[in-house]
């Protein structure tokens, strides 16, 4: 695609493209996230990232992109999967 800097590029392409269809991105930071979502992504995917910075990184989302999905992915076991609803990560 030609790495994240050309992302806005990309994905303004990508959505008239097809656009009938959403657009997930995998970040592995909010910095990643919030260039994602500044760009237009549809969804915003996490995996493996700690409860406690998806509750930070989720909650700054949500008040500049309120119409952003956020996805999460790996990590999730028994152990955590309670904590990790109750904070709505």
């Amino acid at each position: 695609m030609g790495g994240r800097d050309a992302l806005p590029q990309r994905l303004r392409k990508m959505q008239t493209a097809a656009c009938e269809k959403k657009i997930a991105i995998e970040c592995d930071t909010l910095e990643q996230a919030l260039q994602a979502a500044t760009a237009g992504a549809d969804l915003i995917q996490f995996d493996k990232v700690e409860c406690e910075k998806l509750t930070e990184w989720c909650r700054t989302l949500r008040d500049g992109f309120p119409q952003l999905k956020i996805i999460i992915a790996g990590g999730i076991r028994r152990e955590n999967i309670r904590d990790l609803c109750a904070k709505r990560c």
